[in-house]
């Protein structure tokens, strides 16, 4: 199975698809990754900005802030991306690295304690969790 660019970014960005094809020539599961890194990452930098008011103001801001809680969290989904499916990865490390990102989604910028951190990425981590089981 060749990869190819998928998403609002394959259709959208001139020259976005002939880079994941080429890359898909010489690695495949990179080329997997890279079109998964880079939707997750506009995917949760599009959802943030939902959660504005129409004004435009902190817009920018805000922007900058969900594409780096997307690296984030595609850095935490890179095993999967890549294609490393061991038990290892699927039970342990993952899994972990999910709870870390839930746990640090808001980049250490809010005054959360420790308990706060530990719930969120606790959800983080049985959602994504039990997304990916099923």
């Amino acid at each position: 199975m060749v990869p190819n660019a998928s998403g609002f970014l394959g259709k959208a960005l001139p020259g976005y698809e002939n880079t994941i094809m080429k890359l898909a020539a010489k690695n495949p599961k990179h080329a997997r990754a890279l079109n998964l890194f880079a939707n997750n990452m506009g995917t949760m930098a599009l959802v943030g900005q939902t959660k504005l008011p129409l004004q435009l103001e902190g817009r920018l801001e805000q922007l900058t802030f969900d594409a780096a809680s997307g690296v984030v969290f595609s850095v935490a989904g890179l095993p999967t991306m890549l294609g490393y499916a061991s038990k290892g990865v699927k039970y342990g490390a993952e899994p972990l690295s999910l709870m870390g990102a839930g746990m640090y989604s808001d980049l250490g910028q809010t005054d959360m304690s420790l308990e706060e951190r530990m719930i969120h990425g606790s959800d983080t981590w049985f959602c994504f969790s039990w997304i990916s089981l099923r």
